[in-house]
């Protein structure tokens, strides 16, 4: 039980931030700039998501989700991309973007990446 609340917790209470916040209806941001500030967001937000998942699947008592922490942590955090988009696109204000998903995509890949060279650097001392 101990671990679930070090490392499950997080990801559920950071999944219900997401959503939380793709129900908060808004307007829609001008699309004049280069790379709109909303992307940068996703990014950032499924950076963090990203992370959290490995950290949780990586260090499960479950050999099978142990052993493919990383090809699962990049399907659940995109999958549940995906299914935020498809949220917001019954908020009103909001709508389902498909750069949004690739932002999402990118940030939760990132966030893997990383966090595991950080894990293998710590299982090798």
């Amino acid at each position: 039980m101990k671990k679930f609340f070090y490392y499950w917790l997080p990801v559920y209470v950071y999944a219900g931030l997401i959503f939380y916040f793709s129900s908060l209806p808004t307007i829609p941001e001008p699309i004049t700039r280069i790379i709109p500030q909303t992307l940068i967001l996703h990014v950032i937000e499924y950076f963090i998501f990203g992370i959290l998942l490995f950290r949780a699947l990586v260090n499960s008592e479950n050999t099978a989700l142990k052993n493919n922490a990383i090809l699962l942590s990049i399907i659940i955090s995109i999958f549940y991309g995906i299914t935020d988009e498809i949220h917001q696109h019954f908020v009103p204000g909001r709508i389902f973007g498909f750069l949004d998903v690739i932002a999402d995509s990118i940030g939760s890949s990132l966030g893997i990446i990383i966090n595991l060279k950080f894990y293998n650097k710590i299982r090798k001392l």
